[in-house]
């Protein structure tokens, strides 16, 4: 409580205005401290901030252990990215000749994990990482962020799709499939019932005359063909989307490592 209180207090004072000489600091719970300019802030929810490389991050206010301002130094005023991760300072300075020989060490596992874990695909093509904080990551960074939140398994999703069509495709966040396999179903099964209903009304109340001829010029011809076509489609469609969580989560992971600069 003191904590949050503590947050709160430091995000009215904020309001108040501070020099552009003074960075924010947040200091995680997990020990990581991230620096740059807070451009949201949701008292008792969360707190958004954007480092000076230009990567936003969104932390919990549960996550949160301090909140500080920090007034920048000359030799950090010509810098392009400041990150801490894991308590560990990593500064690029292009300005600066003299310059620390420690190299950008990128995004903490934590960072990344917070960054990607429980999106869609949708979701997944609108992040943007830092190209060059994800280029610095250490490969086995990199690795265990791919295995934490990659998408190995369609299995569930493809018998939920035979079971109940579309309904795999909604759990896995697919929803374009899962409108799209709704949409065909109501119209189809519309089009085949309602050529069918037709079809047997005429059927079941010809009249014919004393030679055998009909009085009803009704052929079915085009019922017969729309109870046909629909069948087709449906059949075609609904054995198809039983298999659309496959290429769902090769799409998903294809952009995965993209994002991560990763090929396994």
């Amino acid at each position: 409580m003191k904590r949050v209180l503590g947050v709160i207090l430091f995000a009215l004072v904020a309001t108040l205005g501070f020099s552009q000489d003074y960075l924010d600091v947040v200091e995680k719970t997990d020990g990581s401290i991230l620096k740059g300019i807070i451009i949201e802030n949701k008292i008792n929810d969360f707190v958004k901030i954007e480092l000076t490389g230009g990567s936003v991050f969104v932390i919990k206010y549960s996550e949160i252990e301090t909140l500080k301002k920090e007034k920048v130094s000359s030799s950090l005023s010509g810098g392009n990215n400041i990150v801490i991760n894991n308590n560990s300072t990593a500064t690029a300075n292009a300005n600066s000749s003299g310059s620390s020989s420690e190299d950008l060490r990128g995004y903490s596992f934590m960072e990344l994990n917070s960054i990607l874990s429980g999106l869609n695909l949708s979701k997944l093509n609108k992040v943007k990482l830092d190209p060059v904080l994800i280029s610095e990551t250490k490969y086995e960074v990199k690795s265990s962020v791919y295995n934490s939140v990659n998408k190995d398994s369609a299995g569930p999703y493809m018998f939920a799709n035979w079971f109940l069509p579309s309904s795999g495709s909604f759990w896995q966040g697919d929803y374009g499939t899962a409108a799209a396999t709704l949409i065909i179903n109501l119209v189809g099964f519309a089009v085949y019932f309602g050529s069918y209903a037709n079809y047997a009304y005429n059927v079941s109340n010809y009249e014919y005359d004393y030679y055998g001829d009909s009085y009803n010029d009704y052929d079915g011809s085009l019922d017969l063909a729309l109870m046909v076509t629909s069948g087709v489609v449906l059949s075609v469609w609904n054995i198809v989307q039983i298999f659309k969580p496959m290429s769902y989560n090769k799409k998903y992971n294809d952009k995965l490592e993209d994002l991560l600069m990763f090929r396994k």
